[in-house]
């Protein structure tokens, strides 16, 4: 089972139509077989507890992560100091993926006067309104989003080693194989405070998926640039605030 949509119970409204039919299809058909499995198997902890939480199994379920054997080198490669982006996502374009709050986080970035670069993996001509957002961003806000669209292995490879982290702001997984190829490359992470990602790595930063600002404030603390909390004051403070 590798589906983390099957299993959670995720909203689908933000999927295109064909994906909503099909999704609650095989979910149907995933409660409505379970009694004809003899076992499940799972690639996380957190993907075994959904699964169980989702069908009420009495069904074993098996923990067996795997990835591909040539997916990312199991010694990290020695990194120079010169990189190419500060920031790479290695995504596609599904809704639970989160780039719509990911950008925004961007646009949030620039207001307070900073301009992180950031990677992306988007497949050309598939995701129009985010490419429109995208180009609205690098125009209105300058900021420094880049597109990278399609690449093999061998170019991804290339990305994470030309970039100084990995952000990961996807609010659904069943493993985040990029977590894991990413960690393997030595890049710090910064990723959603959700179970699927400890599943896996360690996170240097952690966020609310479900807010920009979070994801903004996040990235500041990263390079080093984050806010003093909001100093809170006494009654009379308030009152000399409001009473002119």
């Amino acid at each position: 089972m590798q589906n983390r949509l099957l299993v959670d119970g995720s909203p689908l409204r933000n999927y295109p139509l064909r994906i909503r039919i099909r999704i609650t299809a095989e979910r149907w058909w995933l409660a409505n077989l379970r009694g004809r499995s003899s076992r499940y198997v799972v690639q996380t902890p957190s993907m075994a507890a959904a699964l169980q939480h989702r069908l009420g199994l009495a069904i074993p379920v098996i923990v067996s992560p795997f990835i591909p054997q040539d997916a990312a080198p199991r010694q990290s490669p020695a990194r120079g100091d010169e990189h190419s982006f500060d920031f790479v996502y290695v995504a596609s374009g599904e809704a639970h993926k989160n780039h719509v709050n990911l950008l925004e986080a961007w646009r949030i970035l620039a207001e307070y006067g900073h301009r992180p670069s950031l990677a992306l993996t988007l497949d050309t001509g598939a995701n129009p309104p985010l490419e429109k957002k995208i180009a609205q961003l690098v125009r209105d806000k300058q900021v420094a989003v880049s597109n990278c669209g399609t690449l093999t292995k061998e170019q991804v490879d290339e990305l994470y080693h030309r970039a100084r982290a990995l952000i990961y702001p996807s609010g659904v997984e069943s493993l985040g194989l990029p977590l894991i190829e990413a960690s393997r490359h030595g890049l710090p992470i910064l990723a959603s405070e959700k179970d699927f990602v400890r599943d896996v790595v360690t996170p240097v930063e952690t966020f609310d998926p479900d807010s920009p600002l979070s994801i903004a404030r996040a990235v500041m603390r990263f390079m080093g640039a984050s806010q003093a909390p909001t100093e809170v004051g006494t009654a009379n403070d308030f009152l000399s605030d409001v009473v002119r």
